[in-house]
């Protein structure tokens, strides 16, 4: 039984470190790799100019039509782009709280929203792809069937 690769492409936004990122502690499983792309502008929010704010927007959805997640600060805006960006998988938030993600429609989406507050580059990092690497095995999904009854190889087949 073979298993395809899954490449996650993920731009990365304000500025954070790739670097940081690249050398990132968590153990994806070997078929699934990230690919980062640092992005040199940042998408904020125009609160005086509507119009100008639909137009960043626009240009964020446009932008990440080819990828699969983002890495954000606080200067980049998920908002009114959120609406037309169905694939996105995941937005990873450096800081605290998701004031600049719409985390409504995110969630309507199915895109999962990671933030790590009060925490530092590396934590994000490690802390964004634990969590992708959850969703990925399916951990909690696997441990409810489990606890369930339900035969313990059936489901460590269903994980593979």
């Amino acid at each position: 039984m073979s298993i395809d690769e899954v490449v996650y492409r993920v731009a990365v936004f304000d500025n954070a470190n790739l670097d940081v990122l690249n050398s990132s502690l968590v153990d994806l499983p070997p078929n699934v790799k990230e690919e980062y792309v640092a992005i040199p502008k940042s998408f904020g929010q125009d609160k005086e100019d509507r119009q100008r704010h639909l137009t960043i927007q626009g240009e964020l959805e446009k932008l990440m039509q080819q990828y699969d997640g983002a890495v954000v600060r606080s200067d980049t805006y998920f908002l009114e782009a959120l609406e037309r960006l169905p694939h996105l998988r995941f937005i990873g938030r450096a800081g605290i709280g998701v004031n600049n993600i719409n985390a409504a429609r995110a969630s309507k989406n199915g895109t999962i929203i990671f933030y790590a507050p009060d925490s530092n580059s590396i934590s994000v990092a490690e802390f964004v792809f634990a969590q992708l690497d959850e969703y990925e095995r399916k951990v909690g999904v696997q441990n409810a069937r489990l606890k369930s009854g339900e035969d313990e190889s059936l489901v460590k087949k269903a994980a593979m």
